[in-house]
């Protein structure tokens, strides 16, 4: 085991970007002697954080899922690898209700074909709980794995089973024990990268392929509701990462371009009208991976560039605001190629992002974590008065088992936020008292709550009221 706390890191500004960076609080470049790639992140409960890829296995050179936990400050606390006599490949981890980790990926010969959709759900120690594959006789492959509102898991990916050599969109939803509910493929797309449940209760999923970059709409049980794709002509355009914005209309975030593909943004209508698209970048290569949104509407980007002089590759985070254009960006490069694949918000506010260092034959697992900036929480001690009460959209949402929610406050007011049930009847009270003018964050916690749609109510003196629906998955 090898553990590199200290990087270079290269800092990048974009011409007249004057907004500050987030500071970079810790860094670590761990695995094994091994080839080692980490594709997905996220913090856990007790404050730290689990970090899923892949690892070399030392004995057959075949790949195994590589799942380490590591405390708040970086530091291993375990670490495990799953897997059979011949390749599996974890690109996607969430935490569940119960403590422990559902893992997302393929594995080869295992299943009814060549690879198989492979969910692994471990306990809070990474031992095996459970494990079931999903595809029919040619390939699949899961890209991403979250968890529903009925306890259960929706899985996204690729499959070629229904027309040898031809990739189609490829959907598995599970019940909590990891069997199957219902599968479903789709034309538009050649593989599904991202998959988020939305409020009214389906899915909107992303992805790629020789019809560009795509999205695709779907009901609680999988019927198609729309479908959209944005094609600049070449076969490896693709959409990473999907979010449903506060008016209900959905950004897609992810790469672009004919020789070297740019950094693309599409925000469309809840119908899938194109309301509009960003292209960033130079002419080099600008791949966004990954993606979350703030409370205040903006945007967090990560990926890999080669931009700006960066010709052997690195690591970059980056914000846009609520139209798409940039405010800044950040990249982390040194002696060896590295890139991010995943991006979350950490409990404190600030980023937690996770990738690779390629550095032949020991690729490590590549973790950065940034301090507090104001993008989540978007507080500022010098920030102007608000000129009206406002309750902004809870982030993230859904949420499980915690979500932020930000109220303005234009003067000293008496303030109480409720928390209602979908009957009406009132669970929860977690504000009642004065608060000073400005912006104040407040968390919800939904541990104590039961699965399901909640109602949240902000009551500033005696007559202003906001009401705004939440969605608790666990």
């Amino acid at each position: 085991m090898r553990i590199a706390p200290h990087i270079f890191i290269c800092l990048l500004i974009f011409a007249g970007s004057l907004f500050a960076q987030p500071d970079m609080t810790w860094s670590r470049v761990i695995g094994t002697s091994n080839q080692d790639n980490c594709y997905s992140i996220q913090q856990t409960d007790d404050g730290g954080y689990i970090a899923a890829g892949k690892t070399t296995s030392p004995i057959d050179a075949n790949l195994d899922y590589y799942l380490i936990k590591m405390d708040s400050e970086g530091v291993i606390e375990w670490e495990r690898t799953y897997g059979g006599d011949d390749n599996e490949w974890c690109h996607s981890v969430r935490q569940t209700s119960d403590g422990g980790f559902v893992l997302g990926g393929y594995i080869q010969y295992l299943g009814s074909g060549e690879h198989d959709m492979w969910l692994v759900k471990v306990d809070g120690s990474g031992e095996m709980e459970w494990d079931h594959t999903y595809g029919g006789d040619g390939h699949e492959a899961c890209h991403v794995v979250r968890l529903t509102s009925d306890g259960g898991y929706i899985l996204g990916g690729k499959s070629n089973s229904l027309q040898q050599d031809i990739y189609r969109m490829y959907v598995v939803k599970t019940d909590a024990s990891g069997d199957t509910l219902w599968t479903r493929s789709y034309p538009t797309g050649d593989w599904c990268n991202t998959i988020e449940s939305t409020s009214e209760g389906g899915y909107i999923c992303g992805g790629g392929g020789w019809q560009g970059v795509c999205m695709v709409k779907i009901g609680s049980t999988g019927s198609l509701q729309w479908q959209r794709s944005w094609r600049g002509g070449t076969y490896f355009e693709d959409g990473s990462s999907i979010v449903e914005v506060a008016d209900g209309g959905f950004v897609l975030a992810g790469y672009k371009g004919r020789n070297d593909p740019n950094l693309y943004l599409v925000k469309t209508s809840a119908e899938g009208d194109t309301l509009w698209s960003r292209i960033h970048g130079e002419d080099a290569v600008d791949h966004c991976y990954s993606m979350i949104i703030t409370g205040a509407g903006n945007y967090i980007l990560a990926g890999f560039t080669t931009s700006y002089d960066l010709e052997q590759g690195a690591g970059f985070v980056a914000k846009a605001n609520s139209d798409g254009y940039l405010v800044w960006t950040q990249t982390f490069s040194g002696n060896a190629s590295r890139l991010f694949n995943s991006v979350r918000q950490s409990s404190d506010g600030g980023l937690i992002l996770a990738g690779t260092v390629f550095d032949p034959p020991n690729d490590e697992f590549f973790i950065v974590k940034t301090g507090l900036d104001g993008t989540f929480i978007e507080e500022d001690n010098n920030q102007e008065i608000p000129d009206r009460f406002a309750f902004h959209p809870a982030y993230p949402n859904p949420f499980n088992p915690q979500t932020n929610l930000a109220v303005d406050l234009a003067e000293e007011t008496f303030l109480v936020i409720e928390v209602f049930n979908v009957l009406g009847e009132r669970v929860d009270e977690i504000v009642k008292g004065h608060y000073a003018e400005g912006r104040h964050t407040i968390r919800l916690d939904g541990r104590k709550y039961t699965n399901g749609i909640y109602f949240v109510r902000a009551i500033a003196g005696n007559w202003q009221s906001q009401l705004q629906k939440v969605i608790l998955l666990k």
